[in-house]
């Protein structure tokens, strides 16, 4: 299997998502516009590079999972 090279997407749509975030920053929680800002580039880069495999990211990836938790 031969690794493909990965394209990268144009910066100026990058920097567009990029700015999208810091004003997503102003309007709503962390999390929530990481897991935007990190979405949108997943599928930019998806475009750009169909061979990419995405995994998106949501709001409850970051709370704890029912196994951290010792049962006594």
């Amino acid at each position: 299997m031969v690794a493909e090279r990965l394209r990268l997407p144009p910066l100026p749509r990058t920097t567009k998502i990029l700015e999208k975030y810091y004003e997503n920053l102003n309007s709503m929680d962390r999390i929530d516009a990481l897991c935007l800002y990190r979405n949108s580039m997943a599928v930019l880069y998806k475009v750009y590079n169909p061979h990419l495999r995405v995994r998106y990211w949501k709001r409850e990836d970051f709370l704890p999972k029912e196994d951290d938790y010792d049962e006594e």
